[in-house]
């Protein structure tokens, strides 16, 4: 089964609320990619500027990982507290 693959404006992104959208057109480095509606930037390009920052920059580097395991274990500190919590019947499906 193949991904299909819908053209989109950019307003039209933004009007339906979406972060990202697919033009098929090409970016100013050549790349088909979807684009962030916010800045319009290709997200390959994105992922290749920080690629290449990470890679010159050990600090920054460092400072991204850091980031990264405080975010995940803040991430699994929240679930872990969530699952202690009961859900409220508001929240839950009616029973048929």
């Amino acid at each position: 089964m193949s991904e299909q693959i819908i053209t989109i404006s950019r307003n039209e992104a933004h009007a339906l609320g979406l972060k990202r959208y697919f033009n098929g057109k090409l970016c100013s480095k050549g790349h088909v990619a979807e684009r962030l509606v916010s800045d319009r930037k290709c997200l390959e390009c994105s992922r290749a500027r920080k690629r290449d920052k990470l890679a010159d920059d050990p600090e920054h580097a460092e400072k991204e990982r850091k980031r990264k395991r405080e975010y995940m274990h803040d991430k699994r500190a929240r679930a872990r507290v969530r699952s202690l919590v009961p859900k409220s019947r508001s929240r839950q499906l009616p029973v048929s």
